[in-house]
């Protein structure tokens, strides 16, 4: 895919388990594609290292992404990542709701971002309530607060 999106059409790859050639696709994307991998395998730590621009940990409690970060680490002594992708990103979506000492907890450990499940606020309510979208925007302007320091 960064092949088709990046190089001149018409595009040709020879890789180990694909090859093509006169291919194009439009639209391209205006800056080229950003990889994000998850995983919390040695494998997918691997592959996060020689081919994402960003690592995402779903349901990851600091302590966990602690120890994803160090696998990280370790990954990135086994395998080569190119220089054209920058620095590996992390973003974390938590395993609950957002407290101020997981912020400051991922914080210290260098995470990018939050990807916030609102929907961990809807527990219990039926999916026929008017509630529900009042519910997930207070659950969300309390997230932005909190990973912005204002409360």
């Amino acid at each position: 895919m960064q092949a088709l999106w990046t190089q001149p059409a018409p595009v040709s790859y020879q890789g180990e388990l694909l090859s093509f050639s006169g291919i194009d696709a439009q639209p391209r994307p205006l800056s080229g594609p950003k990889v994000v991998v998850g995983g919390h395998s040695a494998p997918a730590y691997r592959r996060a290292v020689r081919s994402g621009h960003q690592w995402y940990g779903f349901f990851r409690s600091p302590e966990q992404c602690k120890a994803d970060l160090a696998a990280l680490a370790r990954a990135g002594q086994q395998v080569e990542r190119p220089h054209g992708l920058g620095r590996l990103e992390i973003s974390v979506t938590p395993p609950g709701p957002l407290t101020r000492d997981m912020v400051a907890a991922y914080a210290e450990l260098g995470v990018d971002r939050i990807v916030t499940m609102p929907a961990l606020a809807l527990a219990g309510m039926s999916s026929g309530s008017t509630d529900v979208v009042t519910r997930i925007s207070d659950c969300l302007r309390a997230d932005a607060e909190l990973v912005n320091g204002t409360v």
